[in-house]
């Protein structure tokens, strides 16, 4: 009858509406989630996407027993640009880094983070040292050689660069490995910057 046929209706509209607010909460958590995973002013990933990822992709290398690849990549004398410039400026910087190397992680595998600060951190896995070396001298090469413009001045920018290759072994953590690469780009700083280095051993820069 009449009633419960008004009855029904209102459930049905009720129903509707309790749906396509979970719908929207879903999609608000999932935007929220994806925002919280990525750098805001260079738009890709940030640290809290790498933590998330970099324990996952260590035991995908242990269970094939593939090398991966931990690239450190830092701007050099940072401070002086914001400081010559402009924070702007700096930001002009960071954002077209992202870009270049963005340009050298094209497979699904590889991650590209920014890390914090003007340092990023790529992961290379199922790549050997000598891969990892030719797309870190490629990208330091192209970094020195771009063209960095900020209110018509050029603004010099050049990376160094630390590098830790291995198979992971059974103790392998994402901090031991950070660790080794981030004491790889130490070295590249105290050997005068714009250059590679790898952790327990050393790649020579060849200048142009």
């Amino acid at each position: 009858n009449a009633a419960n046929l008004q009855l029904q209706q209102e459930v049905e509209q009720k129903t509707r509406e309790l749906n396509e607010m979970l719908e929207y909460l879903q999609k608000s958590n999932r935007r929220l989630e994806r925002d919280s995973q990525s750098d805001p002013l260079t738009g890709l990933h940030n640290r809290r996407y790498l933590d998330s990822v970099f324990p996952d992709t260590i035991d995908q290398c242990k269970r094939h027993r593939s090398s991966l690849g931990v690239l450190v990549i830092d701007a050099d004398h940072f401070k002086k640009i914001n400081d010559s410039y402009g924070h702007l400026a700096g930001d002009e910087v960071l954002r077209k880094l992202a870009t270049i190397l963005q340009k050298y992680c094209r497979r699904n595998l590889d991650i590209l983070v920014r890390y914090g600060g003007e340092e990023f951190v790529m992961l290379l896995p199922a790549t050997e040292l000598d891969g990892v070396l030719k797309i870190a001298e490629s990208i330091r090469h192209h970094v020195q050689y771009a063209q960095f413009w900020f209110d018509d001045q050029r603004v010099p920018v050049t990376v160094s660069m630390g590098v830790h290759v291995c198979i992971p072994p059974i103790h392998a953590t994402p901090d031991n490995l950070m660790h080794k690469a981030d004491e790889a780009l130490y070295q590249a700083k105290s050997n005068g910057r714009n250059r590679i280095e790898v952790y327990k051993s050393r790649f020579e820069v060849v200048k142009a």
